[in-house]
């Protein structure tokens, strides 16, 4: 059992929208991911995505047309692509965080989520420990290239 699991959520403006999970486990378990996941849509395949690492590196990259065996996206710390008119921003804290291309699974989707799969699972969790992620959506009018302002934003 993971134990005690409380949520937070908060919101900021009309172009800002902040989640924030803390999970405290109040006993000890194993888990292979713990945290928060944004689901985006299918019909994103194709689109332009600009992708930030936690060293602030930029990637242009494409969300993948064919169905992808493996993660589109390592390494991401922000997110921002455009979408009928309008800029969306992703900044994640908390963890790194990836995407796999759900299609693989039949899931009408692609999922970003937190514990990378390159790092070995299933994870300890003991008593007391506590895990703590935010995710920041930004959207604005389109042709704005959105930012992290600060790449590990305090939750």
């Amino acid at each position: 059992m993971c134990g005690l699991l409380a949520y937070a959520a908060a919101s900021q403006g009309r172009a800002m929208r902040d989640v924030e999970s803390r999970i405290t486990s109040s006993g000890s378990t194993t888990c292979n991911r713990i945290g928060l996941v944004v689901l985006h849509r299918t019909d994103d395949a194709g689109r332009n995505v600009t992708i930030t690492a936690p060293d602030q590196s930029r990637t242009e990259r494409a969300f993948p047309t064919d169905i992808s065996p493996h993660q589109p996206f390592l390494d991401i710390a922000a997110m921002s692509w455009e979408r009928d008119g309008t800029a969306l921003g992703l900044e994640f804290s908390g963890d790194i965080f990836e995407t796999e291309d759900q299609r693989n699974w039949t899931d009408a989707s692609f999922k970003t989520y937190s514990t990378p799969l390159s790092r070995p699972f299933p994870v300890t969790v003991r008593a007391g420990d506590r895990v703590h992620q935010g995710i920041r959506l930004t959207a604005a009018p389109g042709r704005q290239k959105l930012f992290p302002r600060n790449p590990h934003p305090t939750c």
